[in-house]
């Protein structure tokens, strides 16, 4: 019988990165165009829409995607909102969800009101963050 040395776990930058489909809202095209630049840099497919409606819309469509990062305040429906009306279609009860805000207070306060948690980054926030919160709630799902 061969003696084979156990094998050393592999180091978590040398790991193949999980490429997602990810689907941003957020109202403003210049912080759109700069998240979905961070996220093609690391690997994922965007697919953007420019507020919470067109967000649940395309979720209701044929579309599938498998994490959605959405800005927080935003006309028609806000990223709170959004997530509410996302958590009711059934095969999206449990798709991973992330709110970024450059108003954490406000929307604490909102979430406070609805009894409702949502992993939230606050703006500004880094690329390692971003990854980071990515890769803890895609494991959490």
């Amino acid at each position: 019988m061969e003696n084979i040395p156990p094998q050393s776990p592999i180091p978590l930058e040398q790991k193949e990165k999980i490429s997602l489909r990810i689907l941003i809202a957020d109202d403003q095209e210049m912080l759109r165009d700069m998240l979905a630049t961070q996220l093609q840099s690391m690997g994922h497919i965007v697919d953007i829409v420019s507020d919470g409606r067109e967000l649940v819309n395309k979720l209701t469509s044929e579309y599938n995607c498998d994490f959605v990062i959405t800005d927080f305040e935003m006309p028609k429906m806000n990223g709170l909102q959004a997530f509410e009306a996302v958590r009711k279609i059934e095969k999206y009860k449990n798709l991973p969800f992330l709110i970024v805000t450059g108003n954490p207070y406000g929307l604490e306060d909102e979430m406070t009101k609805k009894n409702l948690v949502v992993p939230y980054l606050d703006k500004p926030y880094g690329e390692d963050q971003l990854s980071a919160k990515i890769e803890e709630l895609r494991t959490k799902s």
